[in-house]
């Protein structure tokens, strides 16, 4: 049996409008040029740099957050400034 790992670095980007002033609770749409299987919840704790404790408490979305995913999705960043 061969074991291997991709590497993902470089491999996507995040294209995101200037964040309004009081923008809490926040939309976000996640959109693949490629269909890529990734489990929203790693990609949300790495593109926001936040853990995945914390996304259990802080993002509403419609579909499981460890099951992987190839479509578009969107999801709620709740957030308090404080």
């Amino acid at each position: 049996m061969v074991n291997f790992a991709l590497d993902w670095d470089g491999c996507w980007k995040l294209h995101a409008p200037p964040v309004p002033e009081d923008p809490w609770p926040l939309q976000i749409t996640v959109t693949f040029d490629d269909p890529v299987p990734v489990r929203p919840e790693r990609l949300i704790a790495h593109g926001l740099g936040i853990s995945r404790n914390e996304i259990a408490h802080r993002v509403k979305i419609d579909i499981p957050l460890n099951r992987r995913t190839e479509l578009d999705f969107s999801f709620v960043l709740m957030w308090s400034v404080q």
